[in-house]
């Protein structure tokens, strides 16, 4: 990857040290920097905040064990991004969400039409936890991954179906995936 002063870059003359492994190629001729492939370059900013919110994060890292503010700060930043995010419509791309919901277990056919579903959408149904929360509900936890378009539809799906009694989806974006060579009908 080559980063142009225009395009996030340091300016020239400036004297700093890639937060990654790379090289910096910087010079009369050239001032652009080069990284390895899939190196990712990162920033430093600064922020100002009051006491009060110094104190809380500093008390959601250590309920956390985060070993500096940094690393909590970026954790905080990406899942507010990927909030908002999911606020104004589905990640781009690849997503991972987890659908959970109670049913009753007793309403006719349902647990075979869940299973059912699940195995029709094999391809972003990654694995199913079940449990028995008394004699007459479950609980189960669906974990899926696939494109955004495809799996919010059928996450929803599974929780509206009748005799479901609570749901929920937890849905954010997920690193790309290599997918398997052949098409799904």
């Amino acid at each position: 990857m080559t980063m142009h002063h225009g395009s996030g870059g340091f300016p020239p003359g400036a004297a700093s040290t890639p937060r990654r492994p790379g090289k910096w190629r910087q010079g009369p001729a050239s001032d652009s920097i080069t990284l390895p492939r899939g190196a990712a370059m990162t920033q430093r900013i600064t922020i100002t905040l009051d006491d009060e919110t110094v104190t809380a994060l500093d008390a959601f890292m250590a309920r956390r064990g985060y070993s500096n503010r940094s690393e909590a700060m970026r954790d905080l930043l990406h899942g507010g991004l990927a909030r908002s995010a999911e606020e104004a419509g589905d990640p781009p791309g690849d997503c991972v969400a987890v659908a959970s919901f109670v049913y009753d277990h007793a309403e006719r056919e349902l647990g075979r039409r869940l299973l059912d579903a699940q195995h029709a959408h094999h391809d972003i149904s990654v694995a199913t936890l079940h449990a028995h929360l008394d004699h007459q509900h479950c609980v189960e936890v669906a974990l899926l991954r696939g494109p955004s378009a495809a799996v919010r539809p059928f996450a929803e799906s599974l929780i509206v179906e009748r005799g479901v009694r609570l749901g929920r989806l937890n849905l954010m974006p997920a690193p790309g995936r290599k997918r398997h060579g052949h098409h799904h009908d």
